[in-house]
């Protein structure tokens, strides 16, 4: 094997078409500036990394598109992707794999890697303190596909005094058939209730245009999914509760600056959406140059490698990407993030709507919740020195 390849891909997001083209531009030259970032740092096991990128369609045919790629180049001993026909598919005893999120129904494999940075307890807890602060006997509509926090619904919901209803959206998949089912819930929402959508934006979108047009101010709770430049604006009170940090790492916007392509801020919020999957082929490297991990077999490589991975534990070590942190244990990530997320009308323009942290913050710590306030101090920090990781100050 000269090289050691990692097949990098991604399929349509809700943007439109040049949307779509440019977030695809952007991967492609970004995949090749982190190629060149690697190799020219030794590469991975003492052999260059060669990272494939492809755009493909959404859905059944995109998957065996990626499949027959991987399938028909040896060198590829790294993928990604949460699509359960996609696992089942790969052969994972000659491949390692990342997937943020995993089907139930898919086998354990030592070679797959969950790099999830959803705590789903610090979440429920998040969702249950936000219900009881704004109102303990609102009409509560919880909008699901019956998977991720459907499974805690029971935690948040079973001190709330008010009306719960629990909608599982998961059988409803083509356009008429949410439309069908969701205009019934729209006209009976008011004001007073709260909406907790963990749900795609194939549901939620109807819902958030409904609230602009109609200018109904129900509170929101999103937890999954992304909205930048999908509305014209954001017109009623939402709360954003996710595990990915809202604001730029300056790493990534070189990162964007290094691509040459001129992004404007709802461009750069897209690129930012899809750039999670860059972070892996850096993750490899880094594993591989820590531990002194050098390329003998496939087999003994691989196995080498996952044992290198889940040596980033944390507390000696810690992976900082282009946008992201990992540290493992047992193929599990351990670096659990929750940020809550408002976005005041003050500071939308259309298409555009800035978030700021919600006052009080929930995050996991070991085994354990910790409540923070946030604090704005309205100044320009212009340099940061003194950085201690380990105490978490800086001066």
């Amino acid at each position: 094997m000269e090289k050691i390849g990692f097949k990098i891909w991604n399929s349509d997001l809700a943007i439109g078409e040049e949307g779509n083209a440019l977030v695809s531009s952007f991967l492609q030259k970004a995949s090749k500036i982190i190629e060149t970032e690697i190799n020219e740092d030794g590469g991975i096991g003492g052999k260059q990394m060669t990272i494939t990128f492809e755009h493909v369609v959404k859905g059944e045919e995109g998957i065996k598109k990626v499949l027959n790629s991987v399938h028909n180049t040896p060198d590829i001993l790294f993928t990604h992707g949460d699509n359960q026909k996609l696992i089942e598919g790969l052969d994972l005893d000659s491949h390692i794999h990342f997937a943020k999120a995993i089907s139930k129904d898919v086998e354990f494999h030592p070679n797959i890697f969950k790099t999830s940075h959803v705590d789903p307890n610090a979440r429920s807890l998040t969702i249950k303190f936000l219900l009881e602060e704004f109102n303990t006997g609102a009409r509560v509509f919880f909008i699901h596909d019956g998977k991720r926090m459907s499974e805690k619904e029971n935690d948040f919901t079973s001190n709330h005094k008010g009306e719960v209803k629990s909608i599982n959206f998961s059988d409803f998949q083509t356009a008429p058939e949410i439309e069908k089912h969701l205009m019934p819930i729209l006209a009976e929402i008011g004001n007073e209730d709260i909406i907790i959508l963990d749900v795609g934006l194939r549901v939620f979108k109807d819902i958030f245009n409904h609230l602009n047009e109609t200018g109904k101010h129900p509170l929101v709770l999103k937890l999954f999914g992304s909205i930048e430049g999908r509305f014209p604006k954001i017109g009623f009170p939402l709360i954003a509760i996710s595990a990915a940090f809202p604001f730029q790492y300056l790493d990534f916007e070189n990162l964007i600056k290094q691509t040459n392509i001129s992004l404007d801020e709802r461009q750069k919020s897209w690129v930012k959406d899809a750039a999670w999957r860059l972070e892996f082929p850096l993750l490899v490297a880094y594993a591989a140059q820590k531990t002194g991990l050098v390329f003998s077999t496939k087999e003994q490589f691989l196995e080498d490698m996952r044992n290198a991975l889940n040596s980033i534990d944390g507390e000696r070590d810690i992976f900082i990407g282009k946008k992201a942190i990992f540290a493992f244990k047992d193929n599990v990530n351990l670096q659990k993030l929750n940020y809550l997320c408002q976005f005041p009308k003050s500071l939308q323009t259309p298409l555009l709507y800035p978030n700021i942290f919600y006052p009080k913050q929930f995050f996991p710590e070991g085994e354990d919740i910790k409540e923070f306030s946030v604090n704005f101090v309205y100044i320009d920090i212009l340099r940061v020195n003194n950085i201690n990781i380990g105490e978490g100050t800086w001066g």
